[in-house]
């Protein structure tokens, strides 16, 4: 049984190669979203510098 930082807890052993699979795919989203974030504060803040000129 595995629980996630969401709360949701995930039925299996921790080394079902299909529940790794899967762990490794919500890890993976997670990253690329906390990335995606980083860009947009980024490019809100370069955005902003600018228009402030």
């Amino acid at each position: 049984m595995l629980k996630t930082r969401s709360g949701v807890t995930i039925l299996g052993s921790a080394d079902d190669p299909r529940l790794a699979a899967e762990f490794k795919k919500m890890l993976g989203a997670a990253k690329k979203e906390k990335l995606d974030r980083q860009q947009d504060s980024y490019k809100q803040r370069l955005l902003s510098r600018q228009e402030s000129y």
